[in-house]
């Protein structure tokens, strides 16, 4: 009695899923507790976490019936979203972590500090192809900045104006291969 019996392969490989995640998770808790500087959060997090657990046991229960072993899988899909609501949010020494992952200040290619449209001051750094926003509170927009300055990566602004004068060196080059071949000739 009591005993999970898990009969589907499929819940079987979601059960090694779920725990991947759990381990996963308390790794990047350990990795960041008490190295964030600046607190701060992601907009909508919590709701969104509430959708995606409610979602995932409405699939696993619907696809893979109702018995002991999908409700345990169920349980540990809720527990690991809420672990995950929780991990470190913020600026740290190394860059921004948000949610357990960390950005470094070396891969971001602009920051923005929109103090008008939310509620609380966002902070949205772009990275690579991406864009990440965090939610600080009003006093600590000062301190973001202090260290964007540090390690040099340029308000929204400037990264457009250094994206022009780029592509004006860039046209000045190739301009200037042209008048070479041009000359040869």
């Amino acid at each position: 009695m009591g005993d999970i019996i898990i009969e589907n392969y499929y819940v079987f490989l979601l059960y090694i899923i779920a725990a991947g995640i759990l381990i996963w998770e308390a790794s990047s808790f350990f990795r960041f507790k008490g190295k964030v500087i600046v607190p701060a959060k992601v907009p909508a997090q919590n709701i969104l976490f509430v959708i995606l657990s409610v979602m995932m046991c409405y699939i696993i229960l619907t696809n893979y019936g109702a018995y002991m072993a999908t409700y345990v899988l169920c349980g540990i899909f809720v527990l690991a979203f809420i672990i995950f609501s929780q991990l470190a949010c913020g600026v740290t020494e190394e860059g921004i972590v948000i949610q357990g992952m960390l950005s470094r200040f070396d891969r971001m290619r602009y920051y923005n500090v929109d103090v008008q449209t939310a509620q609380k001051p966002r902070v949205r750094v772009g990275l690579g192809f991406s864009e990440k926003y965090i939610e600080v509170e009003e006093d600590k927009v000062e301190l973001i900045k202090a260290y964007m300055f540090k390690y040099k990566v340029p308000d929204f602004e400037e990264y457009v104006m250094l994206k022009k004068l780029q592509r004006q060196k860039a046209l000045e080059e190739q301009r200037k291969k042209n008048e070479a071949k041009a000359n040869k000739k």
